[in-house]
């Protein structure tokens, strides 16, 4: 079961790909820029509408996945900041549909 795209598995906060070209692009992730995301009140999926804190109390207050609207690999190793505006926040249910 290791091998869905929605497993929860540590964050990377890099990733290399061959570029198109023969070499090696390497993308780095920023928390700060999912931190700021998730500054939104309330958290909640952008596609469902789920709210885990609603649903599940403290316990789940401020937690939602993250996703990149465009998939980095598709900046073809080109470096571009990630805006908020790039980013969906969604439950893990959504985020493993849209994978």
């Amino acid at each position: 079961m290791g091998d869905l795209p929605c497993d929860n598995a540590p964050a990377q906060s890099a990733f290399a790909f061959q570029d198109g070209t023969g070499g090696i692009a390497v993308l780095k992730r920023s928390s700060a820029i999912v931190a700021a995301a998730k500054q939104r009140s309330p958290l909640v999926c952008d596609l469902c509408g789920f709210n885990f804190e609603e649903t599940y109390g403290e316990l789940d207050r401020g937690y939602i996945e993250c996703h990149h609207i465009e998939p980095l690999v598709s900046r073809n190793g080109e470096p571009a900041p990630t805006r908020v505006g790039d980013l969906a926040l969604l439950c893990a249910n959504c985020h493993c549909m849209v994978h």
